[in-house]
């Protein structure tokens, strides 16, 4: 076995249990403080949380990505380029967390996540990785 083919088969097998510790991170989080948001807006702080607990895994805290969920997927989306973020709506941003990539082993986060929570992670990920 190649370095190669033991790196991609370690990376499957680890793939279902990062997504249970995902799942049970999500159940188990303090739910956040009411804010004063808009109805309906994006809240950054309310959006670190959920990002923390279910995104970092494979976009890393950073929001380098970089991390294969399967061994022939792609590696996970970087957001912190500025060709990431170029022409880039909130719109699409919800609808890719919303549906998933499933070629890329990215979850539809739909059903998880309320759609509000969408919202706060689309708001996090603009304030806290959109080049300025």
């Amino acid at each position: 076995m190649t370095a190669r083919t033991a790196i991609a088969a370690t990376s499957a097998a680890l793939a279902p249990a990062c997504l249970a510790a995902a799942l049970w991170l999500a159940a188990t989080a303090p739910a956040p403080a009411p804010v004063a948001a808009q109805e309906g807006a994006g809240n950054p702080a309310r959006g670190r949380i959920v990002y923390e607990a279910n995104c970092v895994h494979c976009h890393r805290k950073d929001g380098a990505g970089g991390v294969k969920v399967t061994a022939t997927a792609p590696p996970a989306r970087s957001f912190a380029t500025a060709r990431f973020w170029r022409g880039r709506s909130d719109s699409q941003l919800h609808r890719a967390i919303a549906v998933g990539f499933p070629k890329s082993g990215m979850v539809a986060w739909k059903d998880l996540l309320k759609p509000q929570q969408i919202r706060d992670v689309v708001a996090y990920l603009r304030v806290a990785f959109q080049p300025r």
